[in-house]
């Protein structure tokens, strides 16, 4: 009767070590999303946080962001989540860019402080960071290098960031080129739209000036973070030779690497070879966090 009693006693004790422990994690995982809340309305904007157990020990947990493409959806967003970067054992943080971050500065150097406040954020030091940027994410990611140099946080950032991954990237620059060649075969048409294109952003100056200085801050990388860049020359918005020239400047001071998929569309690769994909980000991300 004796050993029964010790029995049931050390079950109550290890169920309520169990039950703390748990909630202890719950609580974790919730302050991360309250954190984020704060973020979002101080700058207005939209950070989602996803976790793959609410249970889950997030102290020195992986972190990844994610900035989609231009009116990408959540849905879009937690397939990455889920068959990738959860089995990797990490959380993530995504950003839905809208059309109001590509047209409006205001907007696009709102999300930029956005972003600048979460790497560098001290709840989340302990936490390895990874970019993971969709198309104009690109551009974002280049308004968020702009908005640490003028903050002066760029060695904070580069202690919490590991590395960054690009999918399809567009900085601004591209942008005549992508959507003239979306919408026209004949190269002579396409080209005439590009022109077009061009002269009327250039209209809207303010923003022309910050399209130039994110595609500046993009290109010259003040982090020097490893990278990979996904990216397809079948792919007609993003212009494969433009990302390779920027591959190549990036690579006299960072390690990077790329995959080259024959025939996805724009966004497409991970659907279209997952993979491959899959692998590729395994061999590029893991190593760097150890």
């Amino acid at each position: 009767a004796k050993m029964a009693a010790l029995l049931r006693s050390q079950w109550r004790n290890l169920r309520q070590r169990h039950c703390l422990s748990a909630f202890a994690r719950y609580r974790s995982t919730q302050h991360n999303r309250d954190l984020l809340l704060d973020i979002n309305k101080r700058h207005d904007q939209r950070f989602t946080y996803h976790s793959e157990s609410e249970f889950d020990n997030t102290e020195t947990r992986p972190l990844v962001l994610l900035i989609g493409w231009l009116n990408s959806q959540q849905k879009h967003m937690t397939k990455y989540c889920d068959l990738l970067y959860n089995p990797m054992g990490m959380d993530s943080v995504t950003i839905l860019p809208k059309a109001q971050h590509v047209l409006d500065p205001k907007q696009a150097q709102a999300a930029a402080r956005a972003v600048v406040e979460l790497v560098t954020m001290p709840e989340f030091a302990s936490r390895p960071i990874l970019v993971h940027g969709f198309s104009v994410g690109g551009f974002l990611w280049g308004c968020s290098l702009l908005e640490m140099q003028a903050q002066g946080v760029v060695d904070q950032a580069k202690n919490s960031i590991r590395c960054a991954i690009f999918d399809s990237p567009v900085d601004l620059e591209g942008i005549p080129y992508g959507v003239a060649a979306a919408t026209f075969k004949n190269p002579v048409l396409r080209l005439s739209a590009q022109k077009g294109i061009e002269a009327i952003m250039a209209l809207n100056k303010p923003a022309m000036s910050l399209y130039q200085a994110s595609s500046g801050a993009f290109k010259t990388d003040s982090l020097n973070l490893p990278k990979h860049v996904m990216y397809s020359h079948y792919d007609v918005v993003t212009d494969a030779i433009r990302i390779e020239e920027v591959m190549q400047g990036w690579s006299s001071k960072a390690v990077v690497t790329h995959t080259l998929f024959d025939d996805s569309e724009h966004v497409m690769h991970m659907r279209r070879y997952f993979n491959d994909y899959k692998e590729a980000l395994e061999q590029f991300v893991l190593p760097k966090l150890t």
